[in-house]
């Protein structure tokens, strides 16, 4: 999926790479990798780095990230917030003179490019053969978006917020995620309703769009819920919510660490960053072309 983003992007892309050690070997659904050390996926994303690179169609920096857990069921309960955070923390899209003076065409074609596969998305849902994000299922909170108004719309109009909603959001500043939310449920929807709580706006976004590609459902979503950890996530998200009304809210997280009972959750991430080739890295990083560092993130308990 990672590479079919990077074929159809065209820019920079933030990833974070996560697989769970138990014993210190791999615990993953695929064979191949299961058991393994940290070697062979490393070598991986070290290659794939290095073929997205050289494709020259998008900018890949890509986190890989690890952490210890006692049994498989616990390898299933995947620590999205604490990912996100990982993704956003290495993002780095600002502008630069260069950009804006010596590629002008790259952006002219970008927004025609655009402009005209909107027109193509349009007739494609004008015909039914496109649909909102999960209108079909949860209506109440994806339908506030208003495909059909978006769909004729030239203009940018406001969006009314609703608990539940899980919009993607296109923000120069934004809130860290909770990584107290581990497991399959709330951990976009806490999220939201902090930037909600914090006065935050919502507005369509009149000429830019989002495809989403479907995929099987994650094995975390029936693992959250044969061990309790839904139960769990549940009285997390109310507690949150309740700190919120009182505008005491912090989110935990492994760069607000008063904000909860911190446990070492990714015990170490491995970065490479777009530009970075195994002829040109800078003496700090190792053969493989990822630099190594040590961080802590929150969990629930």
């Amino acid at each position: 999926m990672l590479e079919g983003q990077c074929s159809n992007w065209g820019s920079v892309i933030s990833a974070a790479v996560y697989v769970s050690l138990m014993d210190g070997r791999i615990v993953s659904d695929e064979y191949d990798l299961f058991g393994q050390g940290l070697e062979k996926p490393l070598e991986m994303i070290s290659k794939f780095h290095e073929r997205m690179e050289k494709e020259g169609r998008c900018k890949l920096d890509v986190v890989f990230t690890t952490s210890a857990v006692r049994n498989v069921a616990e390898a299933h309960i995947y620590p999205f917030n604490a990912l996100r955070n990982k993704a956003l923390q290495l993002s780095q899209t600002e502008p630069s003179a260069s950009d804006t003076v010596t590629k002008p065409a790259h952006y002219y074609q970008l927004r025609r490019d655009t402009a005209l596969r909107r027109r193509v998305l349009t007739h494609m849902f004008m015909r039914g053969q496109l649909e909102g994000f999960h209108v079909d299922h949860f209506f109440v909170g994806q339908g506030i978006v208003d495909y059909p108004r978006w769909v004729k719309a030239n203009e940018s109009y406001p969006i009314p917020f609703q608990e539940g909603v899980e919009p993607y959001v296109l923000r120069r500043f934004v809130p860290w995620c909770d990584e107290r939310f581990r497991g399959y449920g709330f951990d976009k929807v806490i999220h939201f309703l902090h930037m909600h709580s914090l006065g935050l706006q919502f507005r369509s976004c009149s000429q830019g769009y989002a495809v989403h590609t479907p995929h099987p459902e994650c094995t975390a979503f029936s693992v959250t819920q044969a061990t309790g950890q839904w139960n769990k996530l549940l009285q997390l998200y109310s507690a949150c919510r309740a700190e919120m009304v009182a505008c005491t809210f912090v989110p935990a997280t492994s760069f607000a660490c008063a904000s909860g009972n911190p446990e070492v959750l990714l015990q170490s991430y491995h970065t490479a960053r777009h530009g970075m080739t195994r002829g040109s890295l800078p003496a700090t990083l190792g053969s493989a072309g990822l630099c190594i560092a040590h961080c802590q993130c929150i969990s629930s308990a």
